[in-house]
């Protein structure tokens, strides 16, 4: 059998390609394309996630049955809050700068070297969502398909790719959180 992206002859048993990275597993159930409306949460799941599902699939640990809770993710590590709005995941986005932002109040009403505080909370964040941003996606990714399917009565894939997938405009849309987030805790905290 040879690799359906880059031809790499596939050794039998093989579910990612040693050439390419790409997941080359297919369950019999997966190989026939669902009707709309008529499909299985994995499913639902992997139309949501669109172009990047094969590594997801593995990072979630979807085959195996189980979802994987630490796993690690070097864009969301490096790119930390621009992978969040990258992957539109908004709610968990605002959280994180809410968080940001009474912490640099405490720190402010302490005294403290609120820079040194603040790299220290950035780390923080881009260390936690390397290592457990994949299962938030999955969260967010399983959340958001139960409102779909509240909301249609059944799931059907042009919704599950509009809703789920990555943009340009939801990393343009964190860039202007962040941006506010600055402006606000410099008047708030440096004005004066």
């Amino acid at each position: 059998m040879n690799c359906e992206y880059c031809g790499e002859y596939l050794q039998e048993g093989v579910k990612v390609c040693p050439a390419c990275g790409r997941s080359v597993y297919k369950e019999q159930s997966e190989e026939e394309e669902p009707k709309d409306g008529e499909m299985t949460e994995q499913q639902a799941l992997l139309y949501f996630v669109g172009d990047n599902s094969d590594i997801y699939r593995d990072r979630w640990g979807l085959d195996k049955g189980y979802v994987r809770t630490v796993s690690i993710n070097f864009a969301a590590l490096f790119l930390s809050l621009m992978w969040v709005s990258y992957r539109k995941m908004y709610t968990p986005l605002l959280v994180i700068v809410g968080i940001f932002f009474v912490l640099d109040a405490i720190v402010y009403g302490v005294g403290e070297g609120l820079i040194y505080y603040d790299n220290l909370i950035g780390l923080g964040t881009a260390l936690g969502l390397g290592l457990f941003g994949n299962v938030l996606y999955y969260k967010e990714a399983k959340r958001k398909i139960a409102k779909l399917k509240e909301k249609k009565g059944a799931l059907y894939k042009e919704d599950l790719a509009k809703a789920g997938g990555p943009s340009w405009l939801g990393v343009l849309f964190g860039i202007g959180v962040i941006i506010a987030y600055s402006v606000l805790s410099a008047f708030v905290f440096f004005s004066g």
